[in-house]
């Protein structure tokens, strides 16, 4: 046997219950798989003004170094600022490459814009 972890995103409409969507899944998951046990289920609130940063990016203006700064959040849930060059390169404030363990990212709200 071995384990599987199934992410999905799950666009409601604000009436629908999730639990008929969760055994449509196992439900259907059973036709393919004889012996499946659902061993965990999460819901978590997806905040639609996030990006994933490995599949969009902020833009660089034409002949610009960078992109506007931007709020990243990191692998552990952290959130700090960050822009992206013009060579697909995240650094933070403090010039530290975090490409690496950065997942999303966002623009900034007018309250979070330095003056």
């Amino acid at each position: 046997m071995k384990k599987v972890t199934l992410e999905l995103l799950v666009d409601e409409n604000g009436d629908e219950d999730i639990n008929p969507i969760k055994g449509d899944i196992c439900d259907r998951l059973e036709r393919c798989y004889h012996n499946i046990k659902l061993v965990s289920y999460e819901e978590e609130s997806i905040d639609a003004r996030w990006f994933c940063a490995k599949d969009v990016t902020p833009p660089v203006p034409e002949h610009g170094m960078c992109s506007e700064d931007v709020i990243i959040k990191y692998k552990d849930g952290t959130e700090s600022v960050a822009c992206i060059t013009f060579n697909g390169v995240w650094y933070d404030t403090d010039y530290n490459e975090v490409a690496d363990v950065i997942v999303y990212w966002r623009y900034m709200t007018d309250d979070e814009r330095p003056d």
